[in-house]
């Protein structure tokens, strides 16, 4: 088990909690939408912050562990109008 997808307020040596790490995402993510309208954004990251976001998208935040487990190498996700079209898993 991994402590940060049980506890989303959990830090680990002082590094930043799975909420903070979402929030952080989510916000760059409509920072660059909004200043990028109407074109196709590639973004890439980490399998930890992919799973917190695809996961909140589809509101499956209770299902991190699981989701991150399934999580493949190089996964690719599709997002459009902020709904997930082609999950990363």
């Amino acid at each position: 088990k991994v402590k940060i997808f049980e506890d989303r307020d959990f830090s680990q040596y002082d590094w930043e909690t799975a909420n903070h790490a979402l929030k952080r995402f989510k916000d760059a993510v409509t920072q660059i939408d909004d200043e990028q309208e109407n074109k196709k954004i590639l973004i890439c990251s980490h399998g930890t912050v992919i799973t917190l976001y695809f996961a909140y998208l589809q509101d499956k935040l209770n299902d991190l562990m699981r989701r991150w487990k399934d999580l493949k190498f190089g996964a690719v996700g599709i997002i459009k109008n902020k709904k997930v079209i082609t999950d990363v898993i």
